[in-house]
């Protein structure tokens, strides 16, 4: 169980006992968690907050966090984690995004055997818009729009898949927005305008939305940047090895998961059409959102195939071959991926490049692959190949 307490005091003596109270329970991923305080006020906003969670089954998980927030002699709240200070800070709002960010991190720490994307995703009809990339690109608040305009909510912050990569099981956190984006949502914000404090989290109930009761399909996937002055469109992605390249970048468990994080991201990508959304206006964005989860339910699926890996008479040759443990996938579209697990090397394949890999799989040697080039050009192109693959540890001479 994941328990947050929350004890108010009113003076450095304690002032007196008031009774517990308990909010609901709820199932954060394998996670059961519950808060205690003495405030109803705080009990009232955590259950406010995390309404779009599902009750917790009873004895689903023994994990226990035990945070406490009080009141002391100054007006400070303090925070302590099991003991120890977490944070001290006047407003409660600044707490609830410390508590938030804890959770973020002990739920994927409970969960090692899944993929999990920086990525915010909203969903119609059971079908999920995923929005992946870096903080500060606007994710958060397009997700608000979206929701505010009738989308259900997945997250803003954690998109989870399952084991299968085929479904994405939601976590409907608080929506966290800035304070440079408050003037979009109406009642949002309310008069925290402290020069030191710029983030608020954000309940689907002051949004007037509300959470996507159960696992959705991923159907599109978008690479939201927001700039001033931006031309607001769709630029779709060159091919379905950026997707996966891009992916990587924003998932937490390549090196956790290693190859089977990377065969998940490789389904994804070859069942989702992607677009890079550039924007500075929230509303129009929203509408190209919808435009691209409208395209990408006639967009047929780029097929794949998992490369063959070192073969096992390579140990014996002589030459260059692929490194034994390399794996690498070809799209239809002509692009390819590779990955090398032990120096977590990631590396885009061209044609040219899913040919040589294929080759390598037996040991050739390297003047061999060279008088089989048509042309000058193609020889600088496969000495450049094998230089790249030998760097990246994906290919080694036997």
């Amino acid at each position: 169980m994941l328990w947050v307490a929350f004890v108010a005091v009113t003076g450095s003596d304690g002032g007196g006992s008031a009774p517990m109270l308990h909010s609901r329970p709820i199932a954060v991923g394998p996670l059961r968690v519950t808060v205690g305080a003495t405030d109803p006020g705080i009990i009232a906003r955590w259950d406010d907050l995390y309404a779009g969670f599902p009750d917790a089954e009873p004895g689903s998980s023994t994990e226990e966090l035990r945070v406490s927030i009080s009141h002391g002699a100054t007006g400070m709240l303090v925070s302590m984690l099991d003991g120890i200070p977490l944070l001290e800070h006047p407003d409660l709002a600044a707490h609830e995004l410390e508590i938030t960010r804890v959770l973020n991190h002990r739920k994927l720490d409970s969960e090692p055997d899944r993929v999990h994307l920086h990525a915010a995703g909203v969903a119609r009809d059971g079908r999920a818009v995923v929005m992946a990339g870096r903080s500060g690109d606007g994710k958060s608040t397009l997700t608000a729009r979206l929701v505010r305009s009738g989308w259900e909510y997945v997250t803003d912050e954690q998109i989870t898949f399952d084991r299968e990569g085929t479904r994405i099981e939601p976590y409907p956190r608080p929506l966290t927005l800035r304070q440079g984006v408050w003037h979009l949502f109406e009642g949002i914000g309310g008069e925290r305008k402290r020069d030191d404090y710029h983030r608020v989290e954000t309940s689907l109930r002051e949004l007037g939305g509300r959470a996507a009761g159960a696992a959705v399909l991923p159907t599109v996937v978008l690479a939201p940047q927001y700039r001033r002055s931006a031309t607001n469109s769709l630029i779709p992605f060159d091919n379905r090895a950026d997707v996966v390249d891009f992916l990587v970048s924003c998932c937490h468990d390549t090196e956790r998961l290693g190859t089977e994080a990377c065969a998940v991201l490789v389904g994804i990508a070859s069942r989702c059409p992607a677009w890079h959304l550039h924007f500075d206006d929230v509303e129009v964005a929203s509408a190209l959102v919808a435009s691209a989860w409208e395209q990408a339910a006639g967009s047929p699926v780029v097929g794949h195939r998992r490369l063959p890996g070192r073969s096992a008479s390579a140990a014996t040759g002589w030459g260059w071959c692929l490194a034994a443990d390399s794996v690498a996938w070809a799209f239809d579209d002509g692009s390819g991926v590779a990955y090398q697990p032990t120096t977590r090397r990631f590396a885009r394949l061209d044609a040219l490049g899913i040919a040589l890999w294929e080759i390598l799989a037996e040991p050739t040697p390297a003047s061999v692959l060279l008088a089989d080039s048509p042309d000058e050009a193609t020889g600088v192109a496969v000495e450049t190949w094998l230089e790249m693959l030998a760097a990246s540890g994906l290919a080694v001479r036997s």
